[in-house]
């Protein structure tokens, strides 16, 4: 066992590692049948996709009793983990490929998870739906689409003191200075949360951010 999951176990309970482990396993089935991680990440889903995915827990982002959208789900990272980690908030998961959503509610149903829901649809069009509309406290995603698209897609969906959490990877100043520059979102309405300043494990982990955005 290497220091990386070492450190990822002391985050859990021994029940939710357990249900982490049997995630990858899901994960790694289903990818037989259709893309859902890359193919030269399959033999390396914890520290390139797993551990990626629990900043939004080191980092304090989700909280027990939330109500959660993830935004473009793909294989589950981060919405699955997130919902492994905490069982009293509830997280909707949305993908425009159905066939991603089928192996969704698949992994849902075999990780027994009361808290989770996929749905299949393209973001922008369920945004016009009334039953949606601030309906939930955060919008979660990973590496899916530039923070301006995200946080337009967002608004619809989120509370009045919601916000979007947006993990990303690398200098993302521009697309901070993309979605600030015409002032219709303050600067000080987006905050970075840096995974390096909490949780220094390896090179691959340590430009990890959050980008938490609140609705304006």
């Amino acid at each position: 066992m290497n220091d990386l999951t070492k450190q990822m176990q002391t985050s859990c309970t021994t029940d939710q590692w357990t249900k982490l482990l049997k995630f990858l396993d899901l994960v790694k089935e289903w990818n037989k049948k259709i893309n859902l991680v890359s193919r030269k990440d399959i033999d390396q889903l914890i520290e390139h996709h797993l551990a990626p995915c629990l900043a939004f827990s080191t980092l304090g982002r989700i909280k027990a009793g939330e109500n959660i959208l993830d935004i473009g789900s793909g294989g589950g990272f981060p919405g699955l983990v997130n919902a492994i980690l905490f069982p009293q908030t509830k997280f909707t998961l949305v993908d425009a490929r159905k066939k991603k959503v089928d192996a969704l509610n698949d992994m849902i149903k075999q990780l027994q998870l009361e808290n989770a829901t996929a749905y299949w649809g393209r973001i922008e069009e369920l945004g016009e739906e009334k039953k949606w509309n601030n309906a939930f406290d955060r919008t979660t995603s990973r590496a899916v689409a530039p923070l301006a698209d995200l946080y337009n897609w967002s608004l619809p969906f989120i509370k009045s003191e919601g916000t979007v959490e947006a993990l990303k990877g690398g200098d993302v100043s521009a697309e901070v200075l993309m979605l600030t520059a015409d002032k219709k979102i303050p600067a000080t309405a987006v905050t970075l949360h840096l995974l390096s300043e909490e949780w220094g494990l390896s090179e691959r982990l340590s430009d990890l951010v959050i980008v938490s955005i609140k609705k304006t």
